[in-house]
């Protein structure tokens, strides 16, 4: 399925190098008790996404709807609640 290809060459190129880049510089930045869920739920997030690269290279289907539910689901919540936090942080 050339659609899982499209995916994973995407994730490779740019969704592994901002969860990096948000992992290693941005989340170490909130020490706060009340932030910790909010880290949390980005790591599992991340960790979501990741597992899910294995059926993409099955070209699975399941896990490719899985997977852009997943992404979308993460997106809205880094929008609504991790970064207005972050920004909120860093002003």
């Amino acid at each position: 399925m050339e659609v899982c290809l499209q995916v994973l060459q995407a994730y490779e190129s740019q969704l592994e190098p901002h969860f990096q880049f948000e992992e290693y510089s941005l989340l170490p930045l909130l020490k706060s008790n009340e932030a910790q869920p909010l880290v949390e739920r980005t790591l599992a997030d991340h960790d979501r996404l990741r597992d899910l690269l294995s059926g993409l290279r099955r070209n699975d289907a399941e896990s490719l709807g899985s997977f852009g539910r997943c992404l979308t689901d993460h997106v809205r919540f880094e929008e609504r609640e991790l970064f207005p936090l972050l920004e909120d942080l860093l002003r």
